[in-house]
């Protein structure tokens, strides 16, 4: 305490405008300000400020440019704790307050009251001690109220985040691949995807919800030796559980685990066939994520994540105009490495990023007896620590037995909810990006 005693005297003292260095904040506390800030308020004032918690330092900030450092161990919003104001015209406040998200209506019947008188410290006196606040930490819980939250259950750790909030993916993908390897069978095609991921229940470092997955697609064969062409049409849907663990701050484990369906027309009109299949997947996909490097400032090899996706097929039902039985096995199993190489500030500001990255995919398809590899060049494109545009671009994928090989010219993925927060960056925390 007798630190905080030192601090508040020596700010009082010694400064005539606010700024987080003279409460003794770091630089990563104005930097995150700027982007990652959550809108919290001040139960006793009603007074409405930034809040962000960086580096285990918890700060907020008014629109009237008053800095104030709360003294918090928790990292969650409500908390009871001490705080020391430095006004915009230079004066000195503590306080012992509630801070509480923006919108959330307290859990008490009336507003807890200040334990003590705030105290008013001149900018420009001769330097007096003043006796610290009472560490009121044992005495009290604190209150349990969240943003477009409610409590679930009697764990006060169990809470549910509003749909907005909860929107951990949503990505839009389209794709395009052509012949590579000269092989006999020339394949061409396109595929467009959207996938969603809600996880509104929350539990310690634990996210849960649901995810959501529909594609369209499809594939035009040309054989040459026989000069022959043969089309398919499909079409994706389903979606199951989905869940994030947090190991700590840098990294997380994201897993999905549904049911698909699936529709395919073909048709090969030299040989007057038109066929239909239709099945259910089983999808299972893991992958571990870390940004260690970019959350400390480092530009090289910000970020890397690996995976592993799964799809059974079962259930196939096939039909055709010749009464055949070709089924086509779609089960499916590859796993992936994506590699940030390099963040390029795109402004002074540091709010546009630009990172070339590097991906490889090693899979088996069953349909074709065969293994495969397949990655190549792409780049994000990033605005206020929000991922909004992925492109993966000379994508070949190469076969190991028989035709199959192609080249993917691009693999573009808009991120519509990365925008929207970049876009309102003040409101909203550091997200993590979802792959696929």
């Amino acid at each position: 305490m007798a630190v905080i005693v030192s601090l508040v005297v020596t700010v009082g003292c010694a400064f005539a405008e606010g700024n987080p260095s003279d409460l003794g904040l770091p630089k990563s506390v104005h930097e995150a300000m700027k982007s990652n800030a959550t809108c919290a308020k001040i139960v006793q004032t009603e007074k409405t400020i930034s809040f962000v918690r960086v580096d285990g330092f918890s700060a907020g900030k008014t629109q009237s440019g008053d800095w104030i450092y709360f003294f918090a161990a928790g990292a969650r919003l409500p908390f009871r704790a001490n705080a020391i104001t430095l006004h915009s015209d230079g004066k000195v406040t503590r306080a012992l307050v509630d801070v509480e998200v923006c919108g959330t209506k307290s859990v008490s019947p009336q507003p807890v009251g200040l334990t003590r008188k705030v105290e008013e410290v001149s900018t420009r006196p001769a330097r007096e001690e003043i006796a610290p606040a009472k560490d009121v930490s044992e005495q009290i819980k604190p209150i349990v109220a969240y943003t477009d939250e409610k409590r679930t259950s009697g764990d006060d750790r169990v809470r549910v985040k509003g749909i907005w909030d909860a929107v951990d993916t949503f990505n839009v993908s389209h794709s395009q691949f052509s012949p590579f390897n000269g092989e006999d069978k020339e394949r061409h095609g396109q595929n467009t995807s959207i996938k969603a991921r809600i996880r509104p229940i929350v539990m310690d470092d634990v996210k849960a919800g649901v995810y959501a997955t529909y594609a369209t697609g499809n594939s035009d064969t040309y054989t040459r030796s026989k000069n022959r062409w043969s089309y398919a049409d499909y079409d994706v849907y389903g979606g199951g559980l989905s869940a994030a663990y947090k190991h700590d701050k840098f990294h997380e484990s994201s897993m999905d685990l549904g049911i698909l369906f699936q529709k395919t027309d073909s048709s090969t009109p030299v040989r007057n066939l038109i066929a239909r299949q239709s099945e259910k997947q089983l999808e299972a996909r893991y992958s571990f994520a870390s940004n260690y490097n970019r959350k400390n400032g480092e530009a090289f090899i910000p970020s890397w994540e690996i995976g592993l996706h799964g799809i059974y097929a079962f259930d196939v039902d096939y039909s055709d105009n010749k009464g055949g039985n070709d089924k086509y096995n779609n089960s499916s199993l590859k796993m992936w490495s994506l590699i940030d190489l390099y963040d390029f500030n795109l402004d002074d500001a540091g709010d546009w990023r630009l990172t070339p990255s590097l991906n490889v995919e090693l899979g088996y398809l069953w349909g074709k007896e065969s293994g495969y590899i397949q990655g190549g060049p792409g780049f994000s494109l990033g605005l206020r620590k929000q991922e909004m545009l992925e492109l993966k671009f000379l994508n070949p994928r190469y076969m190991f037995n028989g035709d199959g090989s192609r080249i993917y010219d691009y693999i573009g993925t808009v991120k519509p909810a990365n925008i929207i927060r970049a876009l309102n960056a003040e409101k909203t925390a550091d997200y993590s990006s979802q792959g696929d």
